[in-house]
């Protein structure tokens, strides 16, 4: 997971480009009127927003009593395949140090290919279109996350806008051997002391995104480019084991710089290099 760059323009403003964009239709010839007369709710709204978001404070967000019609308008505003949506999604492609960041925030597995809205549009459909309740994610991470954001009052989830990951490693791996087949699997852990209340998003985060059995899925892929890497440095450079675990824990390092010290491929790297007996079977599997 990766904190990366929000929205900094005018969020209000970037509300009034996407309902100015909105058309009638001859099925609902009324839209745009019932959207301009409802420009205080999502004014105030926004402006809420923004101060919450700013101070971290999210939670107390005011959920409107709105008709069945009003909540269909506001979520209609939304619609990624617009324009403007187009534009805040290229915009939203740096990281916190404003590095450009292709891929999802949430699972570092594939690139972001649309955008999630952070507080759920069922309970904050006046939200729809504000551009820092949307974050860039894959198709799997959208899908998975649910409209329940709360838990015990305080948000259940990481918001990679706000939340500050620590320097410390909170995914691990965990290898069992059986003969010359290794297992692995994927866990999260508090053992290193993080931030209470960060570590608690994180988990809920990590397991709500079936993050273990996808990074499961994944890992074959990962042993093949790491096998292909071991080979070249036996065959051509004729290096050493221990050279060979050089230059992984290299390539780990610098994948923790780029996508932050939990990323999942880094952290499966180092923890082979860390296993003699598992670096041995990868280096001499057939």
């Amino acid at each position: 997971m990766k904190k990366v760059s929000h929205y900094h323009g005018d969020s209000f403003f970037f509300h009034q480009q996407v309902a100015a964009a909105k058309k009638n239709s001859k099925k609902d010839p009324s839209y745009t009127q019932r959207i301009q007369a409802m420009t205080n709710v999502s004014k105030s709204q926004f402006v809420e927003y923004d101060s919450r978001f700013a101070s971290d404070t999210l939670e107390g967000m005011s959920q409107l009593q709105l008709t069945e019609q009003a909540k269909e308008d506001f979520k209609r505003l939304y619609r990624f395949s617009d324009n403007v949506f187009a534009d805040l999604y290229d915009k939203l492609s740096c990281d916190e140090h404003l590095h450009t960041y292709p891929y999802c925030p949430l699972c570092d597995i594939s690139e972001a290919h649309t955008l999630d809205h952070i507080l759920p549009q069922s309970a904050y459909p006046v939200l729809s279109d504000h551009p820092r309740n949307l974050i860039r994610c894959c198709h799997s991470c959208n899908g998975w996350k649910s409209d329940e954001w709360l838990e015990k009052g305080q948000r259940r989830f990481l918001d990679l806008y706000i939340d500050d990951l620590p320097a410390l490693q909170m995914l691990f791996v965990r290898m069992d051997v059986a003969g010359d087949v290794v297992t692995y699997d994927y866990y999260v852990s508090d053992v290193n002391h993080p931030d209470a209340d960060i570590y608690r998003k994180y988990r809920n985060t990590f397991e709500k995104l079936h993050l273990r059995e996808r990074y499961i899925h994944q890992t074959d892929e990962e042993i093949s480019s790491l096998q292909s890497i071991i080979k070249i440095n036996l065959n051509v450079y004729k290096s050493t084991d221990a050279q060979i675990k050089e230059v992984i824990r290299k390539s780990a390092a610098d994948e923790q710089q780029r996508h932050g010290i939990n990323y999942w491929r880094a952290v499966l790297k180092l923890a082979i290099c860390d296993n003699e007996q598992v670096f041995s079977l990868v280096r001499n599997a057939k």
